[in-house]
């Protein structure tokens, strides 16, 4: 019977397919079986991780070093890749749990809102005119703090403790009603102002002007003709003659320029708005043809991706306040804006009163990740605004990772070969100068050596990686590690993952 190396070298040079076939046939109880343990007993997912293993194998046999043990090798590659998976599951069922949350807290929340909407405006008018205004001006103009401390004359800080008495008060009104409302603020955040139909204000702009030139032209007719009997009968066949074809004719000319402003805003809008727009000062990836088995693994869990979104979507426009059928496309685009718009609004706030809680990679994210992050939203107690924040900063310094650190940590290799770089600082010339400041001063370069016993054996394929000097949550910020073989991302672990033996690197 070959060796194991004899049969990989057959594969490698000739692409024996008997070969691989034996390495299959020996190896696929022991993957099977390893993955079985791993993902709980679920049969479908061991059957992935065993294809997801060999299809890695067949992909760098060649590069494998002619001295490792095989089967060592397949079996740790399994318990990594079957890890990963169950990772991937649990945090696709945890979406799936935050979206039915997501639509009850939305029922809770407008259950809410029809309570004390009947009563805000009078309760409002019973404010003194300076909290009346910071209100106005915070919820119902959707201004920021600052443009609310800059509209009152004051600092930052002092509109945002105006705003906060004010809606002390705004409370105690509400309560002397009987009306006792969690969560004031997020439910005018969310729910105070309606966005107007599209064609709304270009009808009242020209009802307001166009209109009336033929109101003064009949005014002055009538101020004109005495009104005798003979002078009402020979007026009321002018009106019905002359005036009245104006009306309608106004009417229709009026109707027909708020459809083209219509249809020009939106025209506009959708030459605007992509949905997956092109990092800046980094070309387009090229389309391979055709995929790689990996690759096409990817894409499917892309389009499973997409519909379970999709699906999200239906849910979440039956449950939004629309107004009564027929309901076009523009008044659920409408409500979906004005919904997302609020929680993104929401979410930014929340950084902004908790700084100890922000990271300056925070400002790399786009406004599609906001809105995703605004549709994970899970609730109003404390445990979800931590998990939705700290999601919020993986994906921040993921894009740190991905767009800037990856492509320099490569040039640099290109241009040392075999060395490491020593300190973050030596990749200073080969990152853009418009990285927000900051953000280096968050990245260490350190030995894996250094790393906990349970982090060391996912990464023992580097050295020398760069990763976050420290979390800001260790319970459940996940930890990104980028060497030369890779990225890695370790989410859903212990703290132990933040356990360094020593926090500083070279």
């Amino acid at each position: 019977m070959k060796e194991d190396s004899q049969l990989l070298a057959d594969f490698c040079r000739n692409e024996s397919e008997s070969a691989f076939a034996e390495l299959v046939s020996r190896y696929l109880d022991l993957v099977y079986s390893t993955a079985l343990r791993i993902v709980g007993g679920d049969c479908g997912l061991a059957e992935d991780v065993s294809q997801s293993v060999f299809l890695h194998l067949a992909r760098r046999a060649a590069s494998l070093n002619p001295e490792v043990r095989l089967g060592g090798w397949i079996h740790r590659h399994t318990c990594f890749t079957a890890a990963k998976l169950v990772r991937t599951e649990r945090r696709r069922k945890r979406r799936e749990c935050i979206a039915l949350e997501l639509q009850e807290n939305q029922e809770k929340e407008r259950s809410s809102w029809e309570q004390i909407a009947p009563h805000l405006d009078e309760c409002l008018a019973e404010l003194r005119s300076a909290d009346r205004e910071s209100l106005i001006l915070r919820f119902l103009n959707r201004r920021d703090l600052r443009e609310v401390g800059k509209a009152l004359g004051v600092s930052e800080d002092a509109a945002q403790k105006r705003v906060s008495r004010a809606l002390e008060r705004l409370r105690n009104i509400l309560e002397r009603r009987g009306l006792s409302i969690g969560g004031l603020s997020s439910l005018l955040v969310a729910h105070a102002v309606t966005v107007a139909p599209l064609h709304l204000g270009a009808t009242v702009v020209s009802h307001s002007l166009g209109g009336n030139a033929v109101l003064v032209t009949l005014r002055s007719l009538l101020d004109l003709v005495p009104m005798t009997k003979l002078n009402l009968s020979v007026l009321s066949v002018v009106i019905a003659g002359t005036v009245a074809p104006l009306l309608v004719h106004h009417y229709y000319e009026v109707q027909f320029q708020a459809q083209e402003a219509a249809l020009h805003r939106q025209t506009a809008r959708l030459k605007s708005v992509s949905l997956f727009p092109p990092a800046p000062d980094r070309p387009l990836a090229r389309v391979r043809l055709p995929l790689s088995a990996e690759e096409r693994s990817e894409l499917m869990r892309l389009r499973g991706d997409v519909g379970r979104m999709r699906r999200h979507l239906v849910a979440l426009e039956t449950s939004l306040s629309l107004p009564p059928s027929p309901r076009n496309r523009h008044e659920v685009l409408a409500a979906m804006t004005q919904h997302y718009e609020s929680r993104v609004l929401a979410l930014k706030d929340r950084f902004v009163s908790h700084p100890a809680e922000s990271v300056p990679e925070l400002q790399l994210l786009s406004d599609v990740d906001w809105l995703f992050l605004a549709g994970e939203q899970s609730g109003l107690d404390e445990q979800a605004r931590q998990r939705l924040m700290s999601k919020a900063r993986t994906m921040a310094e993921s894009e740190f990772g991905n767009r800037f650190l990856k492509p320099a940590l490569d040039q640099f290799a290109s241009d040392h070969p075999g060395v490491f770089p020593a300190a973050i600082t030596q990749l200073v010339d080969y990152l853009p100068e418009t990285i927000p400041a900051g953000i280096l001063d968050r990245w260490k370069v350190i030995q894996t050596s250094q790393f906990a016993p349970i982090l060391r054996r996912q990464v023992d394929e580097d050295d020398w990686v760069i990763t976050q000097r420290s979390p800001i949550n260790a319970s459940l910020d996940q930890r990104y590690v980028l060497g030369l073989q890779g990225r890695h991302l370790f989410s859903d672990g212990p703290k132990e993952f933040w356990n360094d033996r020593h926090r500083e690197g070279r």
